[in-house]
């Protein structure tokens, strides 16, 4: 009977220690991620980047456009139709504009803000393949001027597209997921290659069907930017700070409040509000000077 009350005694021990055991750590609290980093909030960033990066095919439909078509463009049989030289112009023209929409970018992106430079990029692409979808029948130099005109936009569309989508992506986002939403516009290109790739398999003869199945895409992509709100870093740039603050609130996984609640929220509005004012009160040298009259190395050193 003593060994029995012994061994229960022991059980007992042991499975007193295993539940211990089991249960120790439940009276610590849990750590709950930063409001940019829950799933509400990342839902919301990973949407408007998404929806944002639509438009961005057109820049690998565009480069994908000369080899889906021009086997008919230089078809001898059609009633107009492109020699070696004009489909060499034809094909490589995007390329010679798209530093013009590269600078056009930084531009617009300043003045007017990252949704209105993607709805300015989606609109000029949109006007692109109407052109390129409705060339002349009969008249040989008009048709070849219009498929170069409509290359040309399209190639100011390329450098467009090139900025708006990844600084929007930047802003928006906390350092978690950054690095990943920013991939969305290189994705965006080579998913726009495969798409008119494939397109092209399917319809081998009629290049004006081609232009307006993108400019119906391009279409869709328009639609797609409308409902995104600005970002609140060009926001409370230009001063608008009530629509700052509801557009970091959004982002951030909350209601689109006029204020914000939320500390970690606004600390982060307050340091980028104080970001902001420490870059627009810096003496902004002229490049002219800054190239002849180099800084001192006392500068440096401090």
């Amino acid at each position: 009977m003593d060994e029995q009350h012994q061994n229960l005694n022991q059980n007992g021990s042991e499975s007193n220690g295993k539940q211990a055991r089991i249960v120790s750590g439940l009276d610590r609290l849990l750590k709950t991620p930063p409001p940019g980093e829950q799933t509400r909030a990342v839902r919301r960033q990973v949407i408007a980047v998404i929806l944002a990066n639509v438009g961005v095919f057109s820049t690998g439909m565009t480069l994908a456009m000369p080899t889906a078509t021009l086997h008919q463009l230089k078809d001898t049989t059609e009633p107009v139709h492109l020699n070696d030289s004009q489909a060499s112009w034809f094909a490589s023209v995007n390329a010679l504009s798209a530093p013009i929409g590269g600078l056009l970018s930084g531009f617009l992106l300043d003045r007017i803000g990252r949704k209105k430079s993607l709805i300015v990029l989606n609109v000029l692409i949109i006007l692109a393949w109407i052109l390129l979808a409705t060339p002349s029948e009969s008249d040989q130099n008009a048709f070849f001027w219009q498929l170069i005109v409509s290359r040309f936009m399209l190639g100011v569309g390329m450098g467009l597209a090139s900025a708006p989508p990844g600084v929007y992506a930047a802003e928006i986002s906390v350092p978690k997921t950054r690095g990943s939403l920013i991939l969305g516009t290189s994705i965006s290109v080579a998913g726009g290659i495969t798409i008119l790739y494939g397109i092209g398999y399917c319809i081998r003869d009629d290049f004006r069907l081609i232009a307006l199945i993108c400019c119906g895409y391009q279409l869709v992509a328009l639609l797609c930017v409308l409902p995104l709100p600005e970002s609140h870093c060009w926001l409370l740039s230009k001063k608008r700070v009530t629509e700052a603050k509801r557009s970091l609130n959004y982002f951030r996984g909350f209601n689109k409040s006029d204020e914000i609640t939320h500390p970690q929220v606004l600390e982060e509005f307050q340091l980028l509000q104080k970001s902001l004012q420490q870059r627009n009160t810096a003496v902004k040298e002229s490049f002219w000077r800054n190239l002849h009259e180099p800084r001192s190395t006392s500068h440096w050193s401090s």
